[in-house]
């Protein structure tokens, strides 16, 4: 079964999050997915994601504005994912 963390950053963008996340409970199917749904907390956190790293996840979704992809890439740089 393949990990997948959505990585979220609550504060992006104008539209509110619980439409996303149930999409993402209806979408993922749970057979194939053990997935994920985590928060980032403050500006920098979504680098910090060496524990999804550690823990094996096979795919992390960068789910925000372009600052929330960017501290994403930047905590993947010289990993697998």
């Amino acid at each position: 079964m393949k990990k997948v963390v959505f990585i979220i950053n609550p504060v992006s963008g104008v539209l509110k999050k619980e439409g996303l996340i149930n999409a993402i409970k209806k979408s993922m199917d749970q057979t194939e997915y053990e997935y994920y749904i985590e928060y980032t907390k403050g500006l920098g956190h979504a680098t910090d994601i060496y524990e999804w790293v550690e823990r094996k996840a096979d795919v992390i979704v960068a789910v925000g504005g372009d600052g929330s992809v960017n501290e994403i890439a930047k905590g993947l740089v010289n990993t697998n994912l």
